[in-house]
């Protein structure tokens, strides 16, 4: 089995990695792989979460993948710029 750990820094990595992307301008927020990388970092830290019994975290996490995933959904019902 996978330590936890690892689980929590991949997480961490994705999620710090976007972040830092979209904070320095690189990628706009509605980037598809920006929102890819947030609903993959928030799934790997909710389960380092549940492998932790940690229910804050969970549910912290839990709603972020919800939220990307409903954002995910927004940008790709926008009509496509030309």
């Amino acid at each position: 089995m996978v330590e936890p750990i690892i689980w929590g820094t991949i997480g961490a990595i994705l999620l710090l990695g976007a972040y830092f992307l979209e904070l320095f301008e690189h990628i706009p927020p509605e980037n598809k792989w920006f929102l890819i990388a947030n609903i993959a970092a928030s799934s790997f830290l909710f389960y380092y979460s549940w492998l932790l019994s940690n229910a804050v975290f969970m549910i912290i996490n839990g709603v972020w993948v919800l939220g990307t995933v409903y954002e995910m959904w927004k940008v790709s019902k926008r009509p496509k710029r030309r």
